[in-house]
């Protein structure tokens, strides 16, 4: 595994199998065309930080050049990820299996002429064959049924094309009383046993994902994300963390 000197780089890479996949996607995607849900994501869901995005583009343009083509966000639900990619590609494709959430990218991203949308699945890619410059799964890999989304990875990817899939773990609440702060961190990590089992991988901040090239980068970094309310100023911060793989450049 390669590093970047972007914050802390985690070492470990091991495989964790996945357990009742198919209960775990049915389930999924009923909640994500819950309309309640659909309105209140794109308010409240963490954006990546630039910093990351912007060095999964630089991670591109060292073996694709310049002059990038497609970028496929798989995962997409409301866009926030989606949009930061139109100034790099000539075209950014969000994927969803949920019509509703693709509704509100499609408003939400209107203004951009080179992004558009497609009800899709991860295991199902609707690219062509070799047309994909980069990839990317933001807080969505995990939900994905790897032993079909890979092999369309492989085949959608252009040599030297990239897969990039990012995420934060959970929110941490700062507050000036310590106590309060660690009830509230103590009140959320006793909920890690009723986590989905596919939530686990989140945990160990992706490292465990299935390795899918020998090109193979892990990124933590650190996004502040601040929240003041007059009566009871609180902090929200979130740990990013970035696994990339860059296909080989040559069949």
């Amino acid at each position: 595994m390669r590093y970047v000197d972007l914050g802390p780089v985690l070492l470990s890479c091991n495989i964790r199998p996945r357990a009742s996949w198919h209960w775990q996607q049915c389930s999924v995607d009923l909640v994500f065309t819950d309309p309640n849900l659909t309105n209140k994501y794109i308010q409240y869901r963490p954006v990546p930080p630039l910093t990351l995005c912007k060095a999964v583009v630089d991670h591109v343009k060292k073996s694709r050049g310049d002059d990038l083509g497609i970028c496929g966000d798989i995962g997409c639900g409301s866009g926030q990820n989606t949009s930061f990619y139109s100034d790099y590609f000539r075209e950014v494709v969000g994927v969803d299996v949920s019509p509703q959430q693709l509704a509100m990218a499609r408003t939400a991203t209107q203004h951009l002429t080179n992004v558009t949308f497609k009800e899709g699945s991860a295991e199902q890619l609707p690219f062509a064959d070799h047309s994909v410059d980069l990839l990317t799964c933001c807080a969505s890999v995990h939900w994905f049924d790897y032993t079909q989304f890979y092999p369309e990875v492989e085949r959608v990817l252009k040599p030297g094309g990239v897969l990039a899939c990012y995420s934060y773990l959970v929110g941490s609440i700062h507050y000036d009383d310590k106590v309060i702060s660690d009830n509230f961190k103590e009140n959320w990590y006793s909920l890690k046993p009723y986590w989905p089992a596919s939530h686990y991988v989140l945990w160990e901040d992706y490292s465990t994902l299935p390795r899918l090239y020998e090109d193979d980068i892990l990124i933590s970094l650190l996004k502040e994300m601040g929240t003041d309310d007059e009566n009871v100023p609180i902090k929200h911060s979130y740990n990013y963390f970035l696994r990339m793989w860059r296909k080989p450049a040559s069949f």
